[in-house]
Order: C-alpha cells, then structure tokens, then sequence
C-alpha cells in the first residue's frame, strides 16, 4: 500500500502479475473475461456519455457534472458551463469575491423510464450553485442516443464560444 495526494492506494501489480503468468485453460480465461450482453450494453452507454463530454471540452464546454444511471433505465445528467466563465469562476475565488455573479449552466437531463429530456438554466454565485434550473427545453425522444444527440447540439448552441468550431485552412 502506497499513499497518493494524502489516500491510501493498493498496488495490485504484483497480484495481476501473478495471475498473468499463472497457466491457464483457454476457454476458462475466456469465460473470466466475457463479459454480458447487459455488461457490454452499460460500458457503451458509459463510453457514450463519455464521447459527448469529451466532445463538448474540444469546443471549450466545461462538463461539470456527469451522472450515469444504467440501472435506472438508462438515465443520465449533464451540467455544463463555458470554459471562460469557468476560468473567470477561478479567478474570482482566489480573489475572494465569493459572492460574484457565477457562469451560466446548462443542465440537461434525459429520463429513460418516461423517454424525456429536459433542459434548463442555472444561475449561481463562484461558490453556490444548483437550485432550481429554468426551463428552456422539455421534449420526448425515442431513445438514449437520440436524446444525447438533442443535449449535444442544445449545449454547443448555448455554451460554445463564437468560432470554437470553426477550422482555418492556411495555404
């Protein structure tokens, strides 16, 4: 056991080492790493979410908040803010101005039981957020995917800064 940033950490190399050079019947160490049709299922789902913040960042949205609920049919939550807002949020807590005027977040949520998604606006001080959002969107879509399509093309428009998407072809 090691320390890292102040936690106890477990080094497991010298375990999977172990396990790697142990002999093995083929097909068991296949069946130890299949994985479910339910498991395969909620990893995509997981690297689905995981494209879109990823997306979102290279267009300098800031991903605040990720919640996934696979075992809550397939729900999941987006809060998300400008990147500049989020730099300016920074300066002003180390300026101590706690009680400046925070940037504006969008939260997008999609609830998979009913096949909604809904949208709405935050306002919060640097420190303070949540609360109840403003309503901006409440639109019934026929899946995940679609709906995570809807939030994307919804946060780019509200939060991407003017000419983030945009590529410059020099000769």
């Amino acid at each position: 056991m090691g320390r890292v940033a102040g936690r106890d950490v477990f080094d497991l190399t010298d375990e999977l080492d172990a396990l790697m050079r142990e002999p093995r019947d083929r097909r068991q160490w296949q069946d130890d790493w299949t994985m479910s049709a339910s498991a395969d299922a909620a990893i995509q789902f997981l690297q689905e979410l995981s494209a879109v913040a990823e997306r979102l960042a290279s267009r300098d949205v800031v991903v605040l908040h990720l919640a996934a609920d696979w075992g809550g049919f397939g729900s999941w939550l987006i809060e998300a803010s400008q990147g500049d807002a989020e730099d300016r949020r920074g300066a002003a807590i180390r300026a101590k101005d706690y009680s400046a005027a925070g940037p504006e977040v969008v939260r997008v949520s999609w609830d998979g039981r009913d096949s909604v998604l809904d949208a709405g606006l935050l306002y919060n001080t640097v420190l303070e957020g949540g609360g109840k959002p403003e309503p901006i969107l409440s639109q019934p879509c026929s899946s995940s995917g679609e709906a995570l399509k809807v939030a994307e093309r919804l946060l780019l428009d509200r939060l991407e800064p003017e000419g983030a998407g945009m590529y410059v072809l020099v000769a």
